[in-house]
């Protein structure tokens, strides 16, 4: 169970760091049709916003090392390290498709690599 939360709250902090620092992200893109930037509160907003998916970004983060650090303490380094891997790249992926609609997430060398994590 460590293992699928360390890769559920890293997967997530990775999606806010996105939402936080890509300039086409869903957040940005709607932040600039709302909030005017050539305004000092449009601004402040938009970036305030933007700071604090980066805080939520670095406390999921903090959150799964240590769920990480306590599947490798029950599980042994190598086993807590590749679950905890295999969730974070399955979540990556759905939230890649799912949330930011990427196309061109499930490719044969995607699915190779997933068929590898799994036999690992």
């Amino acid at each position: 169970m460590d293992a699928f939360l360390s890769g559920l709250l890293s997967a997530s902090g990775a999606a806010f760091a996105k939402v936080a620092f890509d300039g086409d992200s869903s957040l940005t893109v709607l932040l600039s049709a709302r909030c005017p930037q050539d305004t000092a509160l449009g601004l402040a907003t938009f970036y305030t916003l933007r700071g604090v998916c980066y805080l939520v970004c670095l406390g999921l983060n903090g959150l799964g090392l240590a769920k990480h650090c306590k599947s490798m303490k029950e599980r042994g380094s190598a086993a807590g390290l590749a679950l905890s891997t295999c969730w974070n790249f399955i979540i990556t992926a759905f939230y890649g498709y799912v949330v930011f609609k990427e196309q061109k997430v499930f490719t044969p060398l995607w699915c190779f690599g997933f068929c590898l994590i799994l036999l690992g």
